[in-house]
């Protein structure tokens, strides 16, 4: 089971209602998207907001290349039909597809186009329902003279190509041979597929010479920042450059660009990711040092006046010996960024990041840390997302030296720069043959810790094909859970455990007047949603457990609806929906028990689990607001110092969860020890946190994974420069 605790004020959410006949669809090695014959390649994703995907990909079934798109929903179901729908038919090949969201659970899609005489720019939008809303074949974004976006280079890109408006539209970025060499232009449209700036698009940048391989990310007022390389035939070397576009297509910067770094030799391929604050933070591969075969990783911030922060020409991320390349970038959410890119550091190359924060300092260790250092297999193609709590997760594909056998792996790493899952990371996809990433394209946030990784996949052994698979925050293959509604008809739900004085107290209002009443007696109503797609009748009722309580009893009856805003559900009082749903009721003394004292004010996520009549294991979990001490305590979000709570439960078997308070952000250690002061496991490892409430799960096992025996064990919590301890019993 897991759980989390959440400061006061903040609604927790509880699980998407999902199908009972579509649960536990996500397999080993991953779920197919399109098996059609011909090749399938280059899968561009994005979020569908419901903890699933929308999928592009450029696809040969017709004999040239095609644009198809697939949904897949956070089960691993395929939602349209078999193999995709088809986004771009036209004559011709139509290639290497970027992808955003439309903000409505829709996706914008845009490719290379060669339907006419040369390669230009095409959308398309497609709605939840997978169905295309644009001219059929899409709009056109750019068909002026010449290629635009010729597409050998958008393979170096990550596909950060296409952003959302925030409008309902994207803005859509690209190179472009229009005057005989490349230059950079940019093009907005809108929710209804109409060009918003001048026809063909604005020009970002027509310096002399070549402008190369822009990136570019919205500038939260409905413009872009978009930067680029400049100058790979000029005998100076490369340089890299932006410009922001305002929401009218007007460029706010310097003419041509701000530079961003003009060192000797060549900089080129750079990414970007938003500052938070207007400006954008890019990164690079950089030859001034060692030029050719000694490439290093700088990076600059920018801000939204188009000014640079940091030192002139960046700061160097990753400069050890050996080769680097292709940065990838992700927001840390405080105005920094983490930063990952391949190192061909001599014994240890593979994938590294760093984290830097606003002012270019960087958290971790120099040059980064390695996903999976090895002298034996390659990492290449890798993706970074955010893992929704300060820190990332990163997927790629790696493969034995000197052989043809490419795997996919993906690895968790938090904001203090410690790697969470398996050494060497988790394995996404062993199939035979070729499994291939798609970089930053590949891989998105599953809204719930986790992620979705698409690759294109070779196990057949006659062509490529499109597979994906989600994984949860432990770097599991997900596994879905019912909706439940505690106390239906309430939100947050509430139990409240009053104070009350205690017997023979002077009556003052003094602390020591006052005691947690636990016995509050009575019952708490609780249901599991049913749906048009989920049959309550499926759940075998003699499974159900809530923190480890058995209901009271259960009846099936219509009293509750979910309520569908995104990947989760809120806490509802809209009342019945027309479908049967499973009421429970549960003792509220057990659970007060169970429980144990609590902090006031605090909203607490209670756990369910059931298996169907299958047996297949089902997790769901709603809120409900617990009033424990006196009622004039301080709230969460007042509390200014450390807060060590109580293991819930305790006593306890097989787990326990011990949560903790850090007031400002800091560096945390929890760890575990017995009746004899020896470290039994260290369970929070160092690591850098933001202010809030915390938590964390302790299953009786040592740092082995070995499970240890019944007895008194003590959890000691360090923050800063800050100790304190508490026991908690294990009882086998």
């Amino acid at each position: 089971m897991r759980h989390k605790w959440i400061m006061t004020g903040v609604v927790l959410t509880c699980l998407l209602l999902l199908s009972s006949s579509a649960l536990a669809v996500w397999i080993t090695d991953g779920n197919a998207i399109c098996t059609a014959s011909g090749n399938q390649q280059y899968p561009a994703v994005v979020s569908d907001g419901l903890g699933g995907a929308i999928i592009a990909w450029h696809d040969m079934r017709a004999g040239h290349w095609d644009i198809y798109a697939q949904r897949v929903n956070g089960m691993g179901n395929n939602l349209w039909i078999a193999d995709g729908i088809a986004i771009c038919m036209a004559p011709g090949n139509q290639e290497y597809p970027g992808i955003c969201s439309d903000g409505a659970g829709g996706a914008i899609i845009t490719w290379y186009d060669h339907r006419g005489s040369d390669y230009d720019i095409y959308a398309q939008r497609v709605d939840a329902s997978g169905n295309v809303l644009w001219t059929v074949n899409g709009v056109s974004v750019c068909t002026a003279p010449g290629n635009q976006g010729y597409p050998p280079w958008i393979y170096y890109k990550g596909y950060r190509i296409i952003v959302p408006d925030g409008s309902g539209g994207a803005i859509i970025s690209w190179d472009d041979e229009r005057a005989g060499h490349h230059d950079i232009y940019a093009q907005r449209v809108d929710a209804l597929g109409n060009a918003l700036w001048t026809t063909n698009g604005v020009a970002v940048c027509t310096a002399a010479g070549h402008q190369y391989s822009p990136v570019l990310i919205g500038d939260g007022s409905g413009g872009a920042i978009i930067t680029w390389y400049s100058g790979w035939h000029s005998s100076s070397g490369t340089d890299i450059y932006a410009q922001r576009v305002n929401a009218s297509g007007t460029p706010m910067w310097t003419t041509n660009g701000v530079a961003i770094c003009t060192a000797p030799n060549y900089q080129c391929y750079p990414d970007i990711v938003s500052d938070g604050a207007g400006g954008a933070i890019m990164a690079w591969i950089d030859g001034r040092v060692g030029g050719y075969y000694e490439d290093n990783i700088y990076a600059q911030r920018i801000n939204s006046s188009g000014t640079v922060v940091w030192i002139p020409n960046g700061i160097g991320i990753g400069t050890a010996p050996g080769d680097d390349g292709w940065p990838q970038l992700l927001p840390d959410g405080l105005g920094g960024a983490f930063i990952a890119w391949g190192d061909g550091r001599p014994g240890a190359s593979g994938i590294y990041v760093q984290r830097v924060d606003a002012m270019g300092s960087p958290y971790w260790a120099a040059n980064g840390v390695g996903l999976a250092p090895t002298t034996t297999h390659g990492q290449s193609n890798y993706g970074i997302v955010s893992n929704g709590v300060g820190g990332a997760i990163l997927a790629w594909c790696q493969y034995p030296f000197g052989q043809s056998i490419h795997d996919v792996y993906a690895q968790r790493i938090d904001a203090s720069g410690v790697l969470k899952w398996s050494v060497g990371g988790v394995v996404i996809s062993a199939a035979p043959n070729l499994q291939v990433t798609n970089k930053s394209a590949g891989v998105v946030s599953d809204g719930s810790g986790g992620a979705v990784i698409a690759w294109w996949d070779n196990r057949s052994g006659s062509d490529y094909d499109i597979y994906a698979l989600r994984i949860d925050q432990y770097g599991d293959i997900f596994a879905p859970g019912f909706a439940l509604d505690i106390k239906p008809g309430s939100c947050p739900n509430p139990f409240n455990i009053k104070d009350k004085p205690n017997e023979g107290g002077n009556g003052k209002g003094q602390k020591d007047d006052y005691a947690i009443e636990r016995k509050t007696g009575g019952v708490l109503p609780a249901a599991i949603v049913g749906s048009e797609d989920a049959d309550v009748n499926d759940i075998d009722v003699s499974t159900i457990l809530l923190e480890g309580i058995s209901p009271l009893r259960s009846n099936y009856e219509d009293v509750t609806r979910p309520v569908e805003n995104g990947g989760y559900c809120a806490c509802t009082d809209e009342g019945p929906d027309g479908y049967l749903d499973l009421t429970l009721k549960f003792s509220r003394n057990e659970l007060s028990e169970i429980l144990g004292p609590l902090e006031h004010g605090v909203i607490v996520e209670l756990m369910i689990t059931f298996a169907l009549m299958d047996g297949t294991p089902i997790e769901a979990s709603d809120c409900i607001k617990i009033v424990g001490r006196r009622p004039e305590g301080p709230k969460i979000e007042e509390i200014e110092v450390v807060q060590l709570g109580n293991a819930v439960p305790n006593p306890f078997n097989p787990l326990t969860r011990i949560h903790y308070f850090v007031p400002d952000e800091s560096v945390v250690t929890l760890e575990i020890f017995d009746t004899s002061g020896r470290l039994i496991v260290r369970l929070v490892d160092n690591e850098r946190m933001i202010r809030g409430l915390h938590a964390v799960e302790w299953r009786g096992v040592d740092k082995h994974g070995r499970a240890v025996g019944s007895g008194v064990y003590y959890y000691r919590l360090k923050v800063g420069n800050e100790t304190m301890s508490k026991k908690m019993v294990l009882l086998r």
